[in-house]
């Protein structure tokens, strides 16, 4: 993770999306403040979470909770869909109509009637059933930021479209505000107002997600949309291929991160670029997208 300038609004969902490895998942951890950077800072609503005292970030971190990606890893297995429900509860010393706030977090991911879950544990459920369980667990304490990491990967893909349709559901409802980590460009479109494309721990691209997959300008976001399948059979599938394999993170290539595999890379990509504004909202980092002076 290099360089990475972000800003998160309230309100919006906004992805994370690339191949595995290029610092997704990292960042998300900082922002949770699960890892400490070596530079940097994250702001949440003007505070320094990296200058924040203890008390001061047990505050903030009731109004930041996760969703992980594998919903028979994230929940234990000793104990009954009550008691998982409840532990952000019990953890931030919240008394008080416990009950009622696990019932209403379970009846909000649509586990109704939530008496017939409340005993269960979690290897009586079906994997989408247990994702369900880790949303109610992150919402029953009212947060306002919502980290998902792969929410839906692990999920029978017959589920996954559920699964989404839900979170975007509990956005509205309780103006959530949504950092969607996937490596799959068709649910990221579908989940967020905007899209950041990542390589090699930098930003390549990032926007107004509908603007970013109908009109990419990045060499890379244009090889991994050209990959999606395409539901006409009678349409040519012209895919962008590139050179080589991703390379490692330990000794990253000098100047533009893609450059090795990128198939329009010339001499100016031997120094790195900066974002540069492509349209209303919508920037990249690539020289090609300069406009002649």
């Amino acid at each position: 993770m290099d360089g990475v300038t972000l800003k998160i609004r309230r309100g919006e969902a906004l992805s994370l999306v690339g191949e595995s490895g290029c610092g997704k998942t990292t960042l998300a951890r900082l922002m949770l403040r699960l890892l400490d950077p070596t530079e940097g800072t994250i702001h949440f609503d003007g505070q320094d979470l990296f200058a924040a005292s203890k008390s001061e970030m047990h505050k903030l971190r009731l109004q930041m909770q996760a969703v992980f990606q594998d919903p028979y890893a994230s929940l234990d297995p000793k104990k009954t869909i009550m008691q998982v429900v409840s532990e952000p509860l019990v953890v931030n010393h919240i008394r008080g109509h416990v009950l009622e706030r696990v019932r209403e977090s379970l009846i909000a991911v649509e586990m109704a009637p939530p008496e017939q879950y409340l005993g269960k544990f979690p290897y009586e459920l079906s994997g989408g059933q247990r994702q369900r369980v880790a949303i109610a667990r992150a919402i029953v304490i009212n947060p306002r930021l919502i980290i998902a990491d792969e929410p839906v990967s692990m999920l029978d893909v017959s589920i996954r479209a559920e699964i989404l349709t839900l979170m975007l559901d509990l956005k509205k409802k309780f103006d959530l505000t949504y950092v969607f980590i996937t490596h799959d460009l068709a649910v990221a479109r579908y989940m967020s107002d905007r899209m950041a494309v990542m390589y090699l721990g930098r930003i390549a691209e990032i926007g107004p997600a509908e603007e970013v997959c109908a009109h990419p300008v990045h060499p890379y976001t244009k090889a991994l949309l050209s990959a999606l399948p395409t539901a006409d059979p009678r349409t040519r599938h012209q895919g962008v291929h590139l050179k080589g394999e991703v390379p490692n993170a330990v000794d990253i290539p000098t100047g533009c991160r893609f450059r090795p595999r990128c198939p329009y890379a010339f001499d100016r990509c031997m120094a790195e670029p900066e974002l540069i504004e492509v349209g209303p909202d919508h920037f990249a980092a690539c020289y090609l997208v300069e406009k002649p002076a």
